[in-house]
């Protein structure tokens, strides 16, 4: 393979059409990840495309992310290229970075992410980036006391449209401690809600880890229960009996007639029982938009969250959203019992995607 590259350098213009560098020169769109694995043929990645693999480093697609990444390891002067990013104008690119900063253990940057996350407006970025401060080994106390955990729920709060969250009981979540005795502030809990729904990672994130890490970890637990039921609730609720009976008498007269034609012997009973069954089986709501909030329930007792989580695919795996949803929160519990039950579904399920994941 090594000795594939001088061929290949007289060809960039196809590995620069592959990454959108050019435009396409026929109708046959080209492989952005087969150029990106063509460019690990070459001794040194080629500057030309230093740009373009930046974007992809701190991108938020999976899929390029990573081989870019390995691209650019060796470039000189790489942690100095990524610390101007943290003022981006792009959020994602803001978050991006700091990311990767900490992924590369790049403690020099530590004083810069402090600053960058002081005056980030954003709470995805600014998650990402006390993160990274956190995991390089930086102290974040001034963002995590109570005055400092009180004053960002309540700006952040005055600005959130919690609109997709009006069916969640914020009037009935459990008391909650820090582990210096203080009670946390319902605000602070019913912030932490939205931020993780807006952040979309069901499997947590280290700033959530951070935040839950100050919690006396019973109450974690019982936090993490309590919104872990509700969601489930509120994923699962279906039509009551009295609805189901309503649209089956609705609707059998005209069923039946229809069934007579190919099954004379087919009884009134047995179109109305097959309408009640079919009307009960739907479901009225989705928890997948609001599937972020299973980051905080990642401190659940082993043995509850697999009971929970176990009942929910058993009953509801048609639901391939949510079962993986609820598998990557499981995943990032660190009671082995829940790690057995996701290696369960690993070795074997009937829904290769949820196995898959």
């Amino acid at each position: 393979q090594t000795d594939i590259w001088p061929l290949l350098a007289r060809h960039f213009a196809l590995i620069d059409e592959a990454l959108g560098l050019a435009p396409p020169s026929g109708n046959e769109e080209l492989s952005e990840l087969r150029a990106l694995n063509l460019l690990e043929s070459f001794p040194k990645t080629p500057a030309r495309y230093l740009s373009a693999l930046l974007d992809r480093a701190i991108g938020d697609r999976k899929l390029v992310r990573q081989p870019a990444r390995d691209l650019l390891s060796a470039a000189p002067g790489l942690d100095e290229l990524l610390l101007p990013l943290l003022k981006h104008p792009k959020a994602e690119t803001r978050a991006g970075a700091a990311n990767w900063l900490a992924d590369r253990k790049a403690s020099m940057a530590l004083d810069e992410l402090i600053n960058a996350a002081r005056k980030e407006k954003l709470p995805g970025p600014k998650a990402t980036m006390l993160g990274a401060i956190s995991h390089l080994g930086g102290d974040i106390k001034e963002f995590v006391s109570p005055d400092a955990l009180l004053v960002e729920a309540e700006t952040g709060l005055k600005k959130a449209n919690i609109s997709g969250l009006d069916w969640y009981p914020f009037d009935a979540m459990p008391a909650v401690h820090l582990t210096d005795g203080n009670l946390v502030d319902p605000k602070i809990l019913r912030w932490w809600i939205f931020l993780a729904v807006k952040l979309k990672e069901p499997g947590g994130n280290p700033w959530f880890e951070l935040l839950l890490d100050q919690l006396v970890p019973a109450d974690a637990a019982k936090l993490g229960r309590a919104i872990l039921q509700a969601w489930i609730a509120y994923d699962t609720v279906g039509p009551s009996d009295a609805e189901a009976n309503a649209h089956a008498a609705k609707h059998v007269d005209a069923t039946l007639a229809t069934y007579k034609r190919w099954q004379p012997e087919t009884t009134y009973e047995k179109i109305f029982s097959m309408l009640r069954s079919q009307k009960l089986s739907e479901y009225q709501n989705s928890g997948n938009d609001t599937k972020g909030m299973l980051a905080l329930a990642s401190r659940i007792d082993g043995v509850d969250a697999v009971s929970l989580v176990k009942a929910y695919v058993r009953d509801h795996y048609p639901r391939t959203a949510q079962c993986k949803a609820l598998l990557s929160c499981l995943a990032a519990n660190p009671s082995p019992t829940a790690i057995q039950y996701v290696l369960t579904i690993a070795k074997r399920w009937r829904t290769r995607g949820v196995q898959e994941l």
